[in-house]
């Protein structure tokens, strides 16, 4: 039995922030995973990423996420970033078919920040501020920690949705399920 979905555009809750290294170790380099809650294949062509200094202005910056067409399948992870090769020399990338590469990246800045996921014509598709704060407490250092989406029904600009990753999974899961 051969399953065929048709390609769609994904609409605001079809595709969600899941995961965020926003202040890289020393020669890794920053990444948004995206993940697809939605039953549905996506079409990522039509996305763009973009970042704020602000958490209630516009993106400074949007950039494509991919030049050509890419399906994001139901329940399926990607990880977007300029140099996936440098996320894998510093985390356990399980599916490295699941990295995006892009061209540019937009800038995430350390200490605070907001990524905005949207279509082609400006919808917010999802959006989330992030701040350092937002790790856990009792963490030595930040750098080099992913915050990690809890539950992918709870809102993502909710700060109690999101959590440090986890030690024992080498603080990031790039291209699978979170440690939390």
């Amino acid at each position: 039995f051969l399953e065929f979905m048709i390609p769609q555009d994904p609409v605001p809750g079809d595709v969600v922030i899941n995961e965020v290294l926003f202040d890289p170790w020393p020669g890794s380099t920053a990444y948004i995973e995206l993940y697809n809650r939605s039953g549905k294949a996506l079409d990522l062509s039509g996305l763009y990423l973009g970042t704020a200094h602000a958490p209630d202005s516009s993106p400074d910056n949007r950039i494509a996420i991919a030049a050509a067409s890419r399906i994001l399948l139901p329940g399926e992870y990607i990880v977007c970033s300029r140099e996936p090769v440098r996320i894998s020399s510093h985390y356990d990338v399980r599916f490295p078919d699941r990295s995006m590469v892009m061209k540019e990246f937009p800038p995430l800045y350390v200490n605070r920040g907001t990524i905005m996921l949207t279509s082609q014509n400006l919808q917010i598709i999802d959006r989330m501020d992030y701040y350092t704060d937002m790790h856990f407490p009792l963490l030595p250092q930040k750098e080099g920690v992913a915050l990690e989406r809890i539950h992918f029904d709870r809102p993502s600009d909710d700060p109690s949705s999101w959590h440090s990753a986890a030690q024992s999974a080498g603080f990031g899961t790039p291209t699978y399920r979170n440690s939390q």
